[in-house]
């Protein structure tokens, strides 16, 4: 029983990680589609701060991926 909980809990953090891995290669690639995604206007200056949750999100969700 402790090894199916083991593992159900590995692949839904699994899940989780790659799941904020695409939230952030969607939003560092198409800034303005993510913000339309979540409901924010699009505005000149906010590619970048879109693009900056973007790459932090990829980072996180790699460095879960491959920690122990």
């Amino acid at each position: 029983m402790a090894d199916s909980q083991h593992s159900l809990a590995d692949r839904t953090i699994d899940a989780l990680a790659v799941g904020r891995i695409a939230a952030g290669l969607l939003a560092w690639l198409s800034p303005s589609r993510t913000a339309q995604v979540f409901g924010i206007s699009a505005g000149d200056q906010s590619a970048y701060p879109w693009r900056l949750f973007g790459v932090r999100d990829v980072v996180i969700g790699i460095g879960t991926l491959r920690s122990s």
